[in-house]
């Protein structure tokens, strides 16, 4: 590589790295090393070096579903629980659903056999229990 050459790509690169205020010499440096290596010929692919910053939020590693599972390997459903009472014990734990909503959580394990759907006798007639299958 030529002086010239190399003088060509320390004004490129320090015309690239002015796009960046924040991380204008480490931006600098990662692009005339690029330049100097020969991994970029031209400024065209100046916008892949600049480092992305990540705006999309982390989700939960644990989701309802999960907090379920949990649930169920605490021997939570070890006695027959009623959805009333699995809502109350989602919220002491800081998730709040309506009733309605709860089906659709624990259906697939009674499907998959983890829980069983029991009827249980109440005053007002007979609602659905859950229990844990043994």
């Amino acid at each position: 590589m030529t002086k010239q050459e190399i003088i060509e790509k320390i004004k490129l690169a320090e015309e690239i790295s002015e796009n960046s205020k924040k991380f204008s010499e480490l931006t600098y440096k990662i692009v005339l090393t690029s330049l100097l290596s020969g991994e970029i010929k031209d400024g065209k692919q100046k916008k892949t070096l600049f480092i992305k910053k990540n705006n999309s939020k982390k989700k939960s590693s644990k989701g309802l579903s999960q907090r379920i599972n949990d649930l169920i390997s605490e021997g939570f459903f070890n006695e027959t629980k009623t959805s009333k009472e699995i809502i109350a014990k989602l919220k002491l734990i800081g998730y709040s659903m309506p009733v309605t909503s709860l089906p659709s959580y624990l259906i697939p394990k009674i499907r998959s056999q983890e829980l069983v759907r029991e009827e249980v006798k109440t005053k007002n007639g007979k609602i659905y229990g859950y229990i844990r299958k043994s």
